[in-house]
């Protein structure tokens, strides 16, 4: 017998029909306490009916005794049949951090069960850090290999934002269906269910993305010091969030097919804006999207971090007759990241953060009330 029978299920994960659950005997046992309760409600009126008429044949003979007691009889029924009603009647809805917590903790039975996902998406952060780690080994400190180390940092940026973004844009979609018929039996509310997702799915993103940080960064030879481990770590992760962020919006908003096209093609058109692209040779048609481009805006970070913020002059090896970005400020000018403004790039990616999640709940709302 499988292990999973003797493991506890939540109600909506019995009414949904998850995990093998047999909807059809739960469906025959409700039909089953229907027709139990009309056949008690039939039986009722009946007796009601009989009692009625026998009190006016009485009333015609004159036994007011039979009368009151029949008309006891007759109170004492209508108060059974409707205790069941008064009890659900009383019966208070979950708040909603109770909802909340609830939710999260169906969430986690789920990704529990079906932790396979989750060890791949762990093992695919663990397993191209390592492969980028070897391909650019020790690249960090040498100054004849900016241009590699900026590859490895271009590279990881990617890896950031795809992972983040492809690894829940099509949550919404598999779970609309339930959603749906949940949120109109009024189950619970749409925002403890959003925050539920995000609570989990947050915590999961954070620690993929600081396995690659912590692999590759130090197998490159980047680290020079704590501080600088932590900004990079710090823009990687918001990168990714802000990534995650597009992944729900575009999710709830498109159809399957759409999103899994518009969601790489968002990423694309974004990361243009941050790779060998200074801001005086964008075309003044599309200057805006390098303001708004939260890829522009981490990989400027991850770059300061690593070549700004006052670096000495990078290693140049004696092989070397001349080391052109001996001096990271050269190579920062070359870039046109000479002045990169930390605090308004971390307000950014925040900000767009914050609008995704908005614009994502607006939209679950939208689909789930409208006619």
């Amino acid at each position: 017998m499988n292990s999973s029978i003797h493991q506890p299920r939540t109600v909506m994960e019995i009414a949904v029909g998850e995990y093998g659950a047999d909807v059809g005997k739960v469906i025959k046992a409700a039909l089953k306490k229907y027709y139990e309760i009309s056949s008690r409600s039939i039986e009722l009126d009946s007796a009601f009916d009989d009692n009625v008429k026998a009190m006016e044949s009485f009333s015609t003979g004159g036994k007011t005794d039979e009368m009151c007691k029949l008309q006891k009889q007759n109170e004492a029924m209508d108060n059974s049949s409707y205790e069941e009603d008064d009890m659900f009647s009383k019966t208070k809805p979950a708040s909603l951090v109770m909802q909340f917590l609830l939710l999260f903790y169906r969430n986690l039975l789920i990704t529990r069960r079906n932790y396979f996902l989750l060890c791949c998406r762990i093992f695919a952060h663990a397993t191209v850090a390592t492969l980028f780690g070897y391909l650019y080994s020790g690249v960090g400190p040498n100054a004849n290999q900016v241009l590699a180390n900026y590859v490895y940092l271009y590279g990881s940026m990617l890896m950031m934002v795809y992972t983040g973004k492809m690894a829940v844009v099509l949550s919404f979609q598999i779970e609309m269906e339930s959603l749906t018929r949940e949120h109109f039996n009024r189950w619970y509310k749409l925002g403890p269910y959003f925050l539920s997702v995000l609570v989990l799915e947050i915590p999961v993103q954070i620690f993929c993305s600081l396995i690659y940080v912590v692999i590759s960064y130090h197998l490159t030879g980047n680290y020079v010091n704590m501080e600088r481990f932590l900004v990079f770590a710090l823009f990687c992760v918001v990168g990714s969030i802000c990534a995650q962020s597009w992944g729900f919006f575009v999710g709830a908003t498109l159809s399957v097919k759409l999103a899994v096209f518009i969601g790489p093609i968002l990423a694309v058109l974004f990361s243009v804006f941050g790779f060998c692209t200074r801001y005086v040779d964008i075309t003044p048609l599309f200057k805006w999207m390098w303001h708004i481009s939260y890829y522009r805006a981490s990989f400027h970070g991850i770059l300061n971090s690593v070549y700004g913020m006052n670096r000495e002059d990078l290693h140049c090896p004696e092989t070397q007759i001349y080391c052109h970005f001996k001096n990271p400020v050269l190579f920062q000018k070359d870039m046109d990241i000479e002045h990169v403004d930390m605090q308004s790039n971390f307000v950014l990616i925040m900000l767009i953060i914050i609008t995704m999640y908005i614009s994502t709940v607006f939209v679950l709302w939208y689909k789930l009330n409208k006619r």
